[in-house]
């Protein structure tokens, strides 16, 4: 492979991680309102939400960006009942991992956040378009 080929695909890896000119935009619904949101969630039936339009809905969160996406899955009482919630997200914990449980009396919880447009669809790992880039990458040299 040429190697003029090289600096381009480092470009591409480099913007399909970085949002730098676009807000992010993720999946925003409820299954408890909305049955599409559920487990069998078809992404081309509910659509993506620029994320900065919905800071302002936000109290304290006015002027901050959202970084991540979530869906939450939530066991809610002794009998159970799921639900999934997928949104914009503004606070973001340092050291947090992409998936993650937690539980309150009577709910648990199981979060999984994620960095890039459209990845809160189902639980899928953020690093995806890289590793994809990246293998055609060490195919185009081989």
């Amino acid at each position: 492979m040429d190697e003029h080929y090289i600096f381009p695909l480092f470009i591409v890896m480099f913007l399909s991680q970085n949002n730098l000119c676009n807000a992010l935009k993720c999946y925003d619904c409820n299954s408890a309102f909305d049955p599409r949101c559920g487990e069998n969630f078809d992404n081309s039936t509910i659509a993506l939400v620029d994320c900065d339009q919905r800071q302002a809905n936000i109290p304290g969160m006015k002027d901050q960006k959202a970084t991540i996406c979530r869906r939450v899955i939530e066991n809610v009482g002794v009998e159970g009942t799921e639900r999934i919630i997928r949104s914009c997200g503004w606070l973001e914990d340092e050291g947090m991992e992409d998936c993650f449980r937690k539980s309150t009396p009577g709910v648990k919880y199981n979060y999984c956040i994620c960095r890039t447009d459209a990845c809160n669809s189902v639980g899928v790992n953020a690093l995806f378009p890289s590793l994809l880039v990246l293998t055609i990458l060490i195919k185009m040299l081989n």
